[in-house]
């Protein structure tokens, strides 16, 4: 009974280590599929401020309608013949792609017919001669017309009255499952659109904390595969090839892009250098301040960062950042290879890391104090290779699952030893009463059987004439209880 009641209080313990491990690995498990998404987006942010790209030998040339411009010329929207001043600046100073990172979808707020409706006390001559002045859309579509130049085109949910159908894109191959669709594309106004080299969506959705981590290439529009705004300016500098969507990668000219479920790059941001941001008016101006040959045979995005400018996103190295430099550290990501790369093997991969280092926190539990340290060890060194990993080879390696898992499993098979360990104490501190009661019913034996024997004594005389040399008085105290044996 007591070999068989102690075998199964040490098996008892032993499942008690296993079912906390288990216990705490499941909810880890369910932690990293709840919140992991949350904690993925901090590590990943901690790497890219760690690390910024460095972006000084980029080739993308940002022109600015910054407030130094609009105190220049005017409030924005500027009239379509600055914009048309600009476009031949650029377009002269050798740009190969002139974006415009600006929505036209409506006419030009300033035409001949409105100047006239403005100033009725113009004579009748004076008036129609202004009215028969070619519209600045007219003017600025020709402009449009004989440079290189890409519109933005936006998603939306519904378009635009009367807009006419838009002419398919240069997008071929199957979309991802998770890419971003729009019920509508708002285009802009057939002067300008019909006559430009190529047409790029602006949306940069954010994750769901607002932070803009991933740029989209391809975009669903209309039912139709249109491509990101980024994507199409490279494309363009690469040689006007259809970009190719061939799961994980968009093939822009000679460059696999490799893209997430739902059409997006994955961004490693920098910062962008200042001196190849350049105030419109410098350029329209033609400034002695700047050197025209800086856009020579470089992708220029025009935008706006003016005071008020609703074109602002939130990236993993600023809580504010204009929309028109995000475009442009994408399209220098595609042109010199500076996305971050997921393969398709990572999240499998993450996954394994995790289940190792669950059953290693059980072996950890068993084994004892050597394989702890290795699991430590092994534990600190999932972070290590993430940073490592994210500048070149510029692979996104996620730790927060693995660091998750496995700190949650070594904790369980922790809390398991404790309890094995109270459990072991119980037993021996029950152990040790039962041999006490054992030890005092012994003593209590041998207490009786001395009363036994003392009452058994012959009295002194008796035994004097027994045996003279018995000592009286230690059989008075107890202490002599055999006797000699003697003949009377």
């Amino acid at each position: 009974m007591t070999g068989s009641k102690s075998g199964s209080s040490l098996k008892w313990p032993a499942r008690r280590v296993v079912l906390a491990w288990l216990a705490m690995t499941l909810i880890a498990v369910a932690a990293s599929l709840a919140v992991g998404q949350r904690m993925q987006n901090g590590v990943f942010d901690g790497w890219q401020q760690l690390s910024p790209r460095d972006l000084s030998a980029t080739d993308v040339r940002v022109v600015m309608i910054d407030d130094r411009s609009i105190e220049a010329l005017g409030s924005s929207p500027w009239s379509r013949y600055y914009l048309a001043r600009l476009t031949e600046q650029l377009a002269a100073s050798g740009a190969t792609v002139i974006a415009f990172d600006i929505l036209f979808p409506e006419h030009d707020r300033i035409g001949p017919e409105t100047f006239v409706s403005l100033y009725p006390e113009l004579s009748g001559p004076a008036a129609a001669e202004i009215q028969a002045l070619q519209p600045m859309d007219q003017l600025f579509g020709q402009v449009i017309g004989s440079a290189p130049v890409v519109l933005a085109h936006a998603g939306v949910e519904e378009a635009a009255a009367g807009q006419s159908p838009l002419a398919d894109a240069s997008v071929s191959g199957r979309l991802p499952p998770g890419i971003d669709s729009w019920p509508a594309e708002l285009a802009a106004i057939p002067e300008l659109d019909d006559v430009a080299l190529g047409h790029g969506l602006i949306n940069v959705p954010p994750d769901s904390d607002g932070v803009t981590r991933r740029v989209p290439l391809v975009i669903r529009a209309d039912s139709k595969p249109r491509p990101g705004f980024a994507a199409e300016i490279s494309r363009n500098m690469l040689g006007g090839s259809p970009i190719a969507i061939t799961a994980p990668n968009a093939r822009i000219g000679n460059r696999p892009v490799p893209i997430d479920q739902a059409g997006r790059m994955r961004m490693h941001f920098g910062a962008f250098p200042p001196d190849k941001i350049i105030p419109a008016s410098l350029v329209i101006g033609e400034s002695k301040e700047i050197d025209t040959g800086i856009f020579a045979g470089k992708p220029v995005i025009i935008g706006l960062s003016a005071e008020g400018t609703s074109d602002i996103a939130a990236t993993p190295l600023a809580a504010q950042e204009f929309g028109p430099l995000v475009q442009a550290q994408a399209v220098d990501a595609i042109l010199r290879d500076g996305w971050l790369d997921r393969p398709i093997w990572a999240g499998p991969a993450e996954w394994v890391v995790s289940a190792l280092l669950a059953l290693a926190a059980l072996g950890a539990a068993v084994f004892g104090r050597a394989y702890r340290v290795a699991l430590a060890l092994a534990i600190g060194a999932v972070p290590v290779i993430s940073s490592l990993a994210f500048s070149p080879p510029s692979l996104f390696l996620r730790p927060a699952r693995p660091l998750l898992i496995g700190i949650g499993s070594a904790a369980g098979a922790a809390l398991g030893l404790f309890a094995m360990a109270r459990v072991e104490r119980e037993r021996l501190r029950e152990a040790l009463i039962q041999e006490r009661i054992e030890t005092a019913a012994t003593e209590g034996e041998l207490q009786a059987a001395r009363a036994i024997q003392l009452g058994m004594v012959p009295p002194r005389e008796r035994l004097r004439k027994l045996d003279p040399r018995v000592d009286l008085e230690l059989v008075g105290r107890g202490e002599l209880l055999v006797l000699p044996v003697a003949a009377e």
